[in-house]
Formats: structure tokens, sequence, C-alpha cells
């Protein structure tokens, strides 16, 4: 062992003491400091002695600012380490303020299962400067931040920079209050300029009293992942911007406390990438601004309540677990917002827009859906159960002038002149989910082959029977209805595709067939109407040309095409006055056959006029 240089050694090998990359002839890491001589045995630095052992006169902030500086410079030729590297250091109450701690091309600033224990003061890292600028990181892997009573750990006004391919890494790192103390982070800016990040990978946020985890207009210019970190204290998070290339995660994160979410008050909305996927909220979650939690979501126009997601890039909270109800009121989010696989149940929608958004596999038991808007939502395999919707709820795409439909300016209905008379028939509604092939509005996507087709007929069919269960346990017979319509037209669809034995599957497509085209399924009475005139009237056309039909007693004579329409009539309607009869076989075959047509369909008339009127 050097005598000029501190007799600590951990193995690196052993715990992950070290994560930085070495050579692999060094299975130690040797400190590179001097040491103070204070102990006849062991020669240990100023960073290896316990703070409360220091002589009065060493200086521990003094020689730490000294080593940052001389970092890169290493007391042996044949060794890689050097004073800008401090692995299981020991530090007491540090106030590094607005002091720059920087790696650089040719060397890591490394705090690897360092500790910093500010007894009866303040942690303060005031203005500092972490910072990258070439291909090394500055670690605090698996450090430890404690102060105790009411003292804070404060990094306000500090920067995290990386300006090259190293990272700012705090994975692995406690931040602890074990008083009411704040882990505080006001007006810091995370920024990556180069292909580094930032990241608190596995650390921990706790504080044991009634202190908070604050990060106040917080500037998010780069990526910065809070994964799978635990949050253990009331959590607070005031964004002042989210450039629209950086993104900020908390995939896998668990929030055991309270969690508030929210821009500050000179911006209305953020840029960027939000993940949330797979983070497990166990209390609270709140995404409104203080200002605005007094107010709900029957505020005068103009106010909204929550800030709004809708200018990010992209927003994820797949299967992310909400354990308590959560607040998205008045919420706007980007068209491909996901929420796949996420425990929303009692999660608070109202006046949301999450036009596009994904849903699907979404547990939305006891959700608030109130005048929501889902237009283009994907909902395959959501569970909606006791989900609370009303007519403001918005699920089809809508055309606000009938004008515009008609063929005056450029109409907002694809699909020819049919698709916009019928959509001008249903006073502008557009029917259609998302999955099914005849959907025009945002999401839809085309089917590259037979089999994508059936796999969006089977989401269709799905979500319009999960859908129609809703409207009718909310009381919505007409949306009801056109959800029973949308899943039995795709169910048509399916038999018309070809099965897996390559063959179309006839009998059940003529089954499914004539009753829409009959009776639009048991839902259109004008349907029926419409099959019975055609048939009186072809009937009446067949008796008149081929002369089936002549009238009864001494006139006699062959029937005019209004008499033969007059006979259709009766024939169909069973009644026959017996002023006209058929002539030969065929007209009576006619007639009879016309007869059975007209009992059948007017006993449907009969049952579609009951079905809509016990709804």
């Amino acid at each position: 062992m050097d005598s000029d240089t501190c007799e600590y050694v951990t193995e690196i090998t052993k715990q992950g003491n070290w994560h930085g990359t070495h050579p692999p002839k060094f299975p130690k890491w040797r400190c590179p400091h001097q040491p103070l001589g204070l102990d006849a045995e062991k020669q240990y630095c100023v960073f290896h002695i316990d703070p409360d052992k220091l002589p009065d006169e060493v200086d521990e902030l003094k020689a730490l600012r000294q080593a940052l500086n001389d970092a890169g410079n290493s007391p042996r030729d044949d060794r890689p380490e050097h004073r800008g590297q401090f692995v299981g250091a020991k530090f007491g109450a540090i106030h590094l303020f607005g002091f720059p701690i920087e790696a650089t091309e040719d060397y890591d600033i490394r705090f690897d299962h360092a500790r910093f224990h500010g007894e009866n003061a303040d942690l303060r890292f005031v203005g500092t400067k972490f910072a990258t600028s070439g291909q090394y990181p500055v670690s605090f892997y698996g450090a430890k931040f404690i102060t105790e009573g009411d003292c804070d750990i404060l990094f306000d006004g500090a920067n995290f920079i990386t300006k090259g391919d190293g990272d700012v890494l705090f994975e692995d790192a406690e931040f602890i209050t074990e008083g009411d103390g704040d882990v505080r982070f006001k007006d810091v800016e995370f920024a990556t300029e180069g292909n580094g990040d930032v990241r608190f990978k596995d650390a921990e946020f706790i504080t044991r009293g009634d202190g908070d985890v604050r990060f106040e207009d917080a500037e998010f210019d780069g990526n910065t992942f809070f994964e799978d970190v635990d949050f253990d204290a009331t959590s607070r998070f005031v964004v002042s911007q989210i450039e629209r290339t950086a993104m900020l995660s908390f995939e896998g994160a668990d929030f055991y406390e309270p969690f508030f979410f929210n821009v500050s008050n000179d911006i209305q909305d953020i840029c960027g990438d939000l993940d949330f996927s797979y983070a497990t909220f166990h209390d609270e979650v709140d995404f409104r601004s203080d200002d605005d939690r007094s107010t709900s979501h029957s505020s005068p126009a103009g106010q909204c309540p929550t800030f709004s997601f809708n200018s990010a890039d992209s927003v994820d909270f797949s299967n992310t677990k909400f354990i308590k109800s959560v607040d998205f009121s008045d919420a706007n989010f980007p068209a491909d917002t996901t929420f796949d696989g996420a425990r929303l149940s009692g999660a608070n929608f109202v006046e949301a827009d999450l036009s596009g958004a994904s849903l699907e596999r979404a547990q939305l038991n006891r959700a608030e859906l109130l005048g929501t808007k889902l237009v283009g939502a994907k909902l395959y395999g959501a569970l909606l159960g006791n989900a609370r919707i009303d007519r403001e709820t918005r699920i089809w795409p809508e055309a606000q002038s009938l004008r515009r439909i008609s063929g005056f300016g450029k109409s907002p209905v694809d699909g020819g002149v049919w698709r916009r008379l019928r959509a001008g028939w249903r006073g502008g509604r557009v029917p259609y989910c998302c999955y099914d092939p005849r959907y025009w509005g945002p999401s839809g996507t085309a089917c590259d082959s037979e089999r994508d087709m059936q796999e969006r007929l089977e989401k269709a069919a799905e979500m319009y029977g999960t859908v129609e269960t809703v409207a009718r346990d909310n009381s919505l017979p007409r949306l009801a209805s056109e959800c029973f319509l949308g899943r039995k037209d795709v169910q048509l669809r399916q038999y018309w595709l070809k099965d897996d034995d390559e063959e179309r599957q006839w009998l059940m497509t003529i089954q499914s067939f004539i009753p829409s085209l009959v009776a639009r399924y048991g839902e259109s009475p004008w349907r029926v109407l419409g099959t019975g005139t055609f048939i009186v009237l072809v009937c009446g056309l067949a008796y008149w040309a081929f002369e089936l039909i002549e009238r009864t007693g001494e006139t006699g004579g062959s029937a005019t095409l209004l008499e033969s329409i007059y006979f259709s009539s009766l024939t169909f309607t069973t009644l026959g006055y017996g002023d006209f009869r058929p002539v030969n076989r065929a007209g009576q075959f006619l007639a009879v056959a016309e007869t059975a047509m007209g009992v059948i369909l007017l006993a449907i008339l009969v049952f579609v006029f009951g079905r809509r009127a016990t709804r």
C-alpha cells in the first residue's frame, strides 16, 4: 500500500460497489486521496473518516472542492483511480453552493455509495452544476443523503446537464429526511444536450415526518428518468417546462403517498413525452393546479381545472395502477395517449378529451365519463362495469353542420355521397367505432391482410358489445341501438370473410343478411314498411304484366295496373274483398306467397314497434 494515499479499499466485484468501466486486471478500487494520519494503524483520508471524528481544523468542504478541482489527476500511473472519485466516502452537512461537479471526455466523477449525513443541518447543493461534457458519467450510484430534525435536503437552482455520452446518475440513491424536513428541487434544470441522460432509477425518496418531496418550477429540457423509483412521501411536481424533444419517465415508479403533478402558472400545457407506464399510485393523485382544486368540472366557461396534456408528444399510462380514484376531469390528452391495461376504477374523466386514446384492457369500473370525448378511443377489452355516461358523452364522430354534409362546402364525412346522405339522415352522427372498417375518424387504420381484418372485426364486435351494455345501464337507448347494429353488421362481415378452412360461412351470412335487409335486425320500422311496400309493388306489377288476376262478377276482364296494385295491397294485408281473383295456378301461388310474407312482415312490424316502446 502506498503511504501517500488513503488505505480505504473496496472490492469492485462485491455487492456492486463499483459501477463504472474498468480494466479487468483491477479487481479493487483503492482510494486516491491523501491520508490525514490520525490513526497509527489505518491511514484514511478526510473522505473516509467519520465526520464526527475529524479535527476542528480540517475543513471537509474545502478538501472536497480541492479534490474536485484536481479531478483527473491520479497518484499512481499504473492504476485508473483519480482525485475525482469518492467511492464509499462519508460527508457531513455539505454546502456546495454553485460549485460544478463535472465529468469530461477524460475522467468521470464518482460518489458511488457515498454517504451525506447532515445530522442537525441542511444538506445544500443549491446552484450546484452536475454536468458531463464527454463520455464519462457523474455518478452518485447508491449514495445516501440523510438529514434529521427539521433539516432539508436542498438542490434548489441546481443544473443537471449532459452534453456528451455520459449520464448524470443518481441510480439506487436514497434521499431521506428523518424528521419534518423536505427533499426539494426548486428551480432546477434537467437538460440533455448530448446522448446522455439524467437517471434516478431505483432511487428512494423518503420523509419520515411531515416533509414533502418537491420538484417546484422544474424545467425538463432532456431525458429524465425516475424509473422504478419509490416515493415514500407526499410528492409535488410543478413543471415549468418540458421541451418537445424531452422525455419525463416515471415508468414502474411507486407513489406511496399523495402525488401532485401540474404546471406552473405561466404555462397552460406541456410538450415532450410523459411516461407513467407500470407506475403504481397507492394514494391520492392530483393533476390539478393549486388554484384549480377548488373548482369543479362545472366551472364557468373558459376555466380549465386540469392542465392540458394535449401539446405533449405522447402520454403513456399503460399498465399504471391507481389504487385510489384519480381526477382527470377537463383534461385534454393527445390522440396517441395510452391507458392500456391501466387500473382506473372510479377515475373521474368528466368533460375530459380522450379522442383517439387507447384504453384497451383498462379497468374503468365506476369511472365517471359524463361529457367525455371518446371519439376514436380504443376500448377493446376495457371493463366498464357501473361506468357512468350521459348524452353528452361522445363516442362516435359527428359532423356539426348538416349543410356541409349535404354538399355545400367541404364535407366532414368521408366515403362519398351515400355515406354523406346516411350521416345526414342520422343528424350528423357516424356510429362506427375505430376498429370498424367503415370508420373514418381519428386513429383509424387500414388492414394489410385478411387476418388483420378478422382481428379488427373481432375487436369492433367486442367494443360494440361493451358500449351497448353501458348504454343500456345508463338508459341511453339510441346509443345502445347504434352499438347493437354495429355489432350485428360486424358479425355479418365476419361471416362473409373466409374462415380458417378458407370457406365462407354462406348459411350464417344469409341468416344475418336477411334480418338486416328486412328489418335492420329489428331496429327499424321504416325498413319493415319499406320492404312491405316493395313486395306490394312488385307483386302488383306481376299481376298486371302477366294478367294473373281478373274481376269477379258479370263485368269480368283483366285488371288495370292500379287495380293490380290495389289487389296486391289487400292480399298483403290478408283482407281480400273478393272483387278480384287469380286466373290460374301461377296467380294463386303468387297470392298465397304474398299473403304469407304479409303476415310475417306485419308480425315483425308489431315486434319492432313494441321493442322500441318498451325501452
